[in-house]
C-alpha cells in the first residue's frame, strides 16, 4: 500500500489510456484522528487472479 502525501504534475511524451477496471473506495480515521481515503484497483478479468486487489493507495 502506498501513502500519497503529494501530487506532482508530470509531462510524458507518450500518453496511454489503460483498460477500464473496478476501483474500491473507503474512508477511515487513523491514528491521532487523521482522515484517510483509500482507493483499490482490481485486476482485469483476464489476469491470473482476476478481481484481486492490484494497487492500493491511501
Amino acid at each position: 500500500m502506498a501513502l500519497v502525501t503529494k501530487f506532482e504534475r508530470i509531462y510524458k511524451s507518450r500518453q496511454l489510456v489503460h483498460k477500464p477496471t473496478r476501483c474500491g473506495i473507503s474512508h477511515f480515521t487513523g491514528p491521532q484522528g487523521s482522515n484517510y481515503l483509500q482507493l483499490e484497483t482490481y485486476g482485469s478479468p483476464d489476469r491470473e487472479f482476476a478481481g484481486q486487489a492490484n494497487q492500493t493507495t491511501v
